[in-house]
C-alpha cells in the first residue's frame, strides 16, 4: 500500500471519527465549546485588569476571578430576595395569565366564531395553559444544568489560568510543517470569539438596563426579574429578544390590552435601538456577522442540538467564519493567477 493511499485511508477514518463524536457526543462538545467562551471572557477581564495593573496574566486571571464571585455574592445578597420573589410570582402567574387572556379571547366576537369551527377550542387553552409552567425553563433549573454550568465553570476556570499548555496541545495533532499556520489560526479564532463575547456581554448589559427601567416607567410588575430575563436572552442575537418579550407582553395584557401594547412597543423600540444603534457600533470595534447567517444558523443549531444548540450558534459561527477564511477563502485568493 502506498503511502499516499494510508494517508487517504487515515484521514477518511479520521473525519468518520470525527462524524461519529459530533453525532453522538454534541452535547459534551457544546458544553466544552460554553467553558472556552467562559475562559474567553475571564481573558477579556483580565487583560484590561492589565491594561491598568501591571500584573501577570494568572495574577490577573486570579483577581478578576475573585472579584467576579464577590460581585456575584454581594449581588446575591442585595438582589436575590427580591428577584426570586418576583420570578416565583412570575412562574405562577404565566400559566393564569395565559388562560384568562385566551377565555377573554373565547368570549369576543372573533373567538366565538373559532368556537364553532374547533369545539374543543376551551380544552385546547386551558391544557396549553397547564403547558406553559412546565415549559418555562427560563424560570426554573435541574440537576443536569447545574452539571453542565459546573463543567462550564471549570472548563473556563483551567483554560483561563494557563491556555499555552492546552494551546501546545492541539498543536501537537498537527503536522509540525503545519503547526505555525495552525497556531495563527487559533490566535485569530481566539481573537475573534474575544471581540464576541466583549460585545455581546455589553449589549446584554445595556439590554437589561433598558427593559427594566422601561417596565418600570410603564408600572409593569416583576420590571427587575423581567429585564434580567430579557439582558440574558439578548445572548442569543435576533430570537432571544423576540422570546423575551412574550411573558411581558402576557403580564401587561393581564393588567389591560392599551398596557401589553405599551409593553409590545418598549420591546419593539428597544429591539430597533439595539439593532440599528448598539449592534453597529460594536461590531464595528467586535465582529460583523451577517443577521440572515446568523438567524439561519441559530434555527438549524436549535433543531439540530436543542437550546444549546440555539444558544451557541452565533459564536459558532463567528468561529466558522474566521476558519473559512482562514483555510479556504485566504489561500484560494493566494493562489497562482492567471
Amino acid at each position: 500500500m502506498s503511502p499516499s493511499t494510508r494517508s487517504a485511508l487515515f484521514f477518511a477514518a479520521l473525519l468518520a471519527v470525527v462524524i461519529l463524536i459530533v453525532l453522538y457526543a454534541a452535547h459534551v462538545l457544546l458544553v466544552i465549546f460554553a467553558g472556552i467562551l467562559f475562559a474567553v471572557f475571564l481573558n477579556v477581564l483580565s487583560e484590561s485588569l492589565r491594561r491598568i495593573v501591571p500584573v501577570s496574566p494568572v495574577i490577573a486571571t486570579i483577581i478578576v476571578i475573585v472579584s467576579l464571585v464577590g460581585l456575584t455574592v454581594v449581588g446575591i445578597w442585595l438582589l436575590s430576595p427580591r428577584v426570586a420573589q418576583q420570578a416565583a410570582a412570575l412562574y405562577e402567574e404565566l400559566p393564569r395569565s395565559f388562560v384568562a387572556i385566551a377565555d377573554r379571547f373565547q368570549h369576543s366576537d372573533i373567538g366565538n366564531q373559532l368556537t364553532k369551527f374547533v369545539p374543543r377550542l376551551q380544552d385546547v387553552v386551558h391544557q396549553a395553559g397547564g403547558v406553559i409552567a412546565p415549559a418555562s425553563w427560563v424560570f426554573s433549573s435541574s440537576i443536569g444544568l447545574i452539571a453542565n454550568l459546573v463543567v462550564i465553570l471549570f472548563v473556563g476556570l483551567y483554560l483561563a489560568l494557563d491556555p499555552q499548555r492546552y494551546i501546545h496541545g492541539l498543536l501537537l495533532l498537527v503536522p509540525s510543517n503545519q503547526r505555525g499556520q495552525a497556531k495563527d489560526l487559533l490566535y485569530s479564532i481566539a481573537a475573534t470569539l474575544r471581540r464576541w463575547t466583549l460585545g455581546r456581554m455589553l449589549l446584554m448589559l445595556a439590554n437589561a438596563i433598558l427593559t427594566s427601567t422601561g417596565l418600570w416607567l410603564l408600572d409593569v410588575p416583576f420590571a427587575l426579574t423581567l429585564g434580567l430575563i430579557a439582558g440574558l436572552l439578548n445572548f442569543v442575537p435576533n430570537l432571544g429578544p423576540i422570546i423575551a418579550s412574550i411573558p411581558a407582553i402576557l403580564v401587561g395584557l393581564l393588567q389591560s390590552p392599551t398596557q401589553a401594547i405599551y409593553v409590545a412597543i418598549l420591546y419593539l423600540a428597544l429591539q430597533a435601538v439595539d439593532g440599528y444603534i448598539f449592534t453597529p457600533l460594536v461590531q464595528q470595534q467586535t465582529v460583523n456577522v451577517p443577521p440572515a447567517m446568523t438567524i439561519a444558523a441559530q434555527l438549524l443549531m436549535g433543531v439540530l442540538f436543542g437550546a444549546w444548540g440555539l444558544l451557541l450558534a452565533t459564536p459558532l459561527l463567528a468561529a466558522s467564519i474566521v476558519l473559512i477564511n482562514e483555510i479556504y477563502i485566504r489561500e484560494h485568493n493566494a493562489g497562482p493567477q492567471p
